[in-house]
């Protein structure tokens, strides 16, 4: 969880397939880690990553875990809002 905090303040789409795969993480903490992290980058840099961005968070409007559907839902209202 570090390690994402740590990447999504790198200015770079390199930065996005890493979190990207926490997404489908078995461990839901790990899921919102990812949430959180694509979106606040998507947020810092809304012109290069925003659509992209939400487009990866999308899917997890459904997720199996309500923890992790109001996540997603959250910040993806709040990506899309920008």
């Amino acid at each position: 969880m570090r390690a994402a905090g740590a990447i999504r303040s790198i200015p770079n789409e390199t930065v996005l397939d890493p979190l990207s795969r926490l997404l489908t993480h078995s461990n839901l903490r790990l899921r919102i880690t990812g949430i959180e992290s694509l979106a606040m980058i998507g947020e810092d840099h809304l012109k290069t990553f925003g659509l992209k961005c939400l487009k990866l968070i999308e899917p997890l409007l459904s997720d199996e875990n309500e923890d992790v559907r109001h996540n997603a839902n959250y910040w993806y209202g709040a990506l899309k809002d920008i």
